[in-house]
Order: C-alpha cells, then structure tokens, then sequence
C-alpha cells in the first residue's frame, strides 16, 4: 500500500538496485523484531492427526461432504485463477498502455492495496455479521470478473488507478467472505487443515496469471483479460445452479 507509493518516489532519486538494497535491509529488520515474538505453542504439545496423507485424504472428503464448503473452495479457485488479471498485468498497463513514471507506476501497484485496505477495515469495524456470506462471496467475484472487463479498457493512469482502487475493494468483500464461510460451516478442529485446501485454491492465482501471459501473447493483453474474465463467469454460473448451499444463510 504505502511501499509501492514509495518505492515509486525512491525510484526517482536513486537506481532501482539501489532501492532493492534498501528493501533488503528493511526486511532484515523485519526478521530481528520477529525473533522477539514469544512462542505460541509447543511442539510437543500438538495433538497427533495420523499420518499426514491420511490427514489429508480426510480432510478433502469431509470438505466434498460439505456442499457449501466445496462450492466456496471452487469459486475461491476460480477467482484466484480467472479474475486477478488487473493484479498481474497492473505493472504491464502502468508500462505499456499509461506510459507513466516511477510515481505512476508505484501508484498503480499500490491502487488494490489502497482498496482493500479501505474494505477489510470497514469489515472489522461494521457491528453486524454477514448472514449470507456465501451470496456476498458470489456477488463479489461476479463484480470482479466483470470489473476486470473494465479495467482492461482503460487507456490513462487515472482510470487504471480507479479502477484498481475498485476492484481492490471487491477483492476485499471477496476475500472477507470465503474466509467468514469456512469458519462458519466447519468443526474448529478442522479449520487448520480446510484453511490449507483454502490456500491451495489461492495459489491456483500465479498458475492463472502465467498462462494469461501465454495468452496476451497470442492474443494481446486486453484481450486476453476480455477472455479470462468471460471464462470465469461462465463458470460461476455452473457454480450459481450447481451449488445452492452456497447461497443460503448460515
């Protein structure tokens, strides 16, 4: 959020490797105050689950059991795969299309921090609960995937900033509600292992940006977004009448 804004400024006064070197020694820091944090447990205090392919085995056909689970593990993959085009190919419209600075440039990349940020903090200091997570989490990748169209015909780094800003915030419904719906629906002895499932489906995002890559290449980038954002609707659709538990209230 504040980085990026910054790293475009620094970028002004000193070379690029020179400001990866700061970083660097920024994060070194980071590393010297987290040695600092007490232990949270002990090891030989975990409770054994049994093997860990088992664990996992189990894991995943108590996750198919739970339709409204499953069908948020899906669209959390579809999303990640599909819909985060205006998060990977920020810095190749801030290069190419917005031909803007460093400042520009730090800007752009930090536009869905500044969105998310915006929506997450309004999650936490809102007072009532989400009643139906599962229509909130649906609605928002909706608006995301829909939303990517948008971005992709911006031509100027004020549009490409408000627009980022946008979907950031969708990005944070999207993100606030998956997370609310696996909480909600499983055992609490269950929620480290269905969380990694959660994460797996997250890391489907740089699989999804590659070959969006592989795709603007043949096809040009704007396109290639039109293509990705029509294909995960299309799939959220399958989603919508497939899974009904998903909409339902918890």
């Amino acid at each position: 959020l504040i980085g990026s804004t910054l790293g475009g400024g620094i970028i002004n006064f000193v070379s690029p490797s020179s400001a990866f070197f700061m970083v660097s020694f920024v994060m070194f820091l980071n590393v010297l105050v987290l040695r600092r944090l007490p232990s949270m447990f002990s090891i030989h205090r975990i409770e054994r689950q049994g093997k860990f392919f088992t664990s996992i085995r189990e894991t995943f056909v108590y996750v198919r059991s739970n339709k409204a689970i499953w069908a948020c593990l899906l669209v959390v993959g579809i999303n990640n795969f599909f819909g985060y085009s205006f998060e990977s190919m920020a810095p190749k419209f801030a290069q190419d299309v917005y031909e803007t600075g460093p400042v520009g440039f730090g800007i752009v990349l930090a536009a869905q921090g500044i969105g998310t940020f915006v929506m997450t903090g309004y999650f936490a200091l809102r007072r009532k609960s989400i009643k139906n997570p599962g229509l909130w989490l649906i609605t928002a990748t909706t608006i995301q995937l829909i939303g990517s169209i948008g971005f992709s015909f911006t031509q100027t780094t004020l549009l490409g900033v408000i627009s980022i800003v946008s979907l950031g915030m969708v990005s944070g419904v999207f993100t606030v509600t998956h997370t609310s719906i696996i909480l909600l629906t499983s055992s609490a002895n269950r929620w480290g292992r269905v969380m990694g499932f959660q994460v797996v489906m997250m890391g489907l995002y740089p699989f999804g940006s590659l070959l969006l890559g592989l795709t603007a290449d043949t096809i040009g980038l704007a396109h290639a977004i039109r293509l990705f954002a029509v294909i995960g609707l299309l799939l959220l659709i399958v989603i919508w009448f497939r899974y009904t538990d998903l909409r339902k209230p918890i």
